[in-house]
């Protein structure tokens, strides 16, 4: 029983309670230590590319792009993703950091979604001299960090779809 703190004092307490005999609660640990070795290694193929993704939103944080020293430089961002004229879109983003947006905004704190939609928005005499570089961050902003959503309508639908 000593092995089995990976399972959680519950588990425990509750195998002692219920006398669980000991083949059972070694097959329990065995399946417990294999599925946490399988997860982990999932995990660590799927990090990598994950971790661009991550740095891609991070990196539209307004906390971030409208401060000098975390700021990203332009060709930092996931150009990829980029699908306006990049000229105007690397202006837009180094003009950004010169507007006072927590008066556009009304308030000091604000999400990225609040700050986006705003630059997307702001109106410079009839003209949205931003809508490239929020076009960008909201494209950034949408990406899916898993797919774990998707999975799960999938298996929705297969749990309640009948073969005809």
């Amino acid at each position: 029983m000593q092995g089995l703190s990976i399972m959680g004092l519950p588990f425990l307490d509750y195998s002692v309670t219920n006398k669980v005999p000991n083949d059972i609660m070694y097959g329990i640990q065995t399946r417990c230590k294999n599925f946490l070795s399988t997860l982990a290694k999932e995990l660590a193929e799927r990090i990598p590319n994950n971790v661009n993704v991550v740095n891609a939103v991070k990196n539209f944080c307004p906390e971030r792009c409208l401060t000098m020293h975390n700021r990203a430089k332009f060709s930092e961002l996931s150009l990829n993703l980029l699908k306006t004229d990049k000229v105007i879109t690397e202006l837009q983003w180094k003009e950004l950091i010169n507007v006072r947006w927590e008066e556009e905004l009304g308030k000091e704190n604000f999400s990225s979604e609040e700050f986006w939609i705003t630059v997307y928005n702001s109106n410079a005499g009839g003209e949205f001299v931003f809508r490239n570089i929020a076009s960008f961050a909201l494209d950034v902003l949408s990406l899916p960090l898993s797919n774990a959503v998707v999975e799960r309508v999938f298996s929705i639908m297969n749990g309640t779809k009948n073969e005809v």
